[in-house]
């Protein structure tokens, strides 16, 4: 029975330090024409067409985070399913989340469960990472989270996740606005945790 799993070991979770953005002339030279006006393309000039924009999402903005009130969204439309508060017994070992890939009586079925008494504050820090399983497996590879561009090109492109979300100068995939984003980064930084 094919039955994996990518989780979020327990470990101390912490808040990235702040990144400066880009400024928009950079990205979209010439396009400063109709401040406000809603961006129709991404920096390479794919069309903007998801319900969900991370990123800029209009001329002269800021970028904007996926907020936590949009994850149930996000993954149901992506894999059938919001993400799942469980109890600790029913994650594997050491785990505040877990993305789930299980053979069901009609193929696959996946899954985002996390501890269901995990604090408010810590939710969009681990959801948000196992969201980022997500996109690796849908995407069918790991998308390197070392810079804004390999997760854009692969999510942007892809026929099927780029009409859930689409990323748009935003480095990697940010929740809750200021309070938190999930920046790229080269590695795991819970797989550390796993090896100590």
């Amino acid at each position: 029975m094919l039955r994996a799993a990518l989780e979020s070991k327990v470990a101390p979770i912490y808040n990235p330090p702040a990144r400066p953005q880009r400024p928009f002339e950079a990205d979209y030279r010439g396009a400063t024409d109709a401040p406000g006006r809603p961006l129709e393309f991404d920096i390479e000039g794919r069309p903007l067409v998801a319900e969900h924009i991370v990123g800029r999402q209009v001329v002269g903005g800021a970028d904007v985070a996926l907020s936590p009130t949009r994850f149930d969204a996000v993954t149901e439309a992506a894999i059938g399913n919001r993400p799942q508060g469980v109890s600790r017994e029913a994650l594997p070992r050491d785990a505040a989340a877990t993305y789930e890939l299980k053979r069901g009586p009609d193929g696959l079925v996946r899954g985002i469960l996390f501890d269901k008494n995990i604090s408010e504050q810590n939710y969009p820090k681990v959801v948000a990472h196992e969201m980022g399983h997500m996109i690796d497996d849908l995407a069918g590879k790991f998308v390197h989270f070392d810079k804004t561009g390999p997760i854009r090109d692969v999510v942007n492109s892809d026929p099927r996740l780029s009409k859930i979300i689409q990323f748009n100068a935003i480095p990697g995939l940010a929740v809750a606005g200021a309070a938190y984003k999930f920046i790229p980064v080269e590695r795991d930084p819970f797989a550390d945790e796993q090896t100590k």
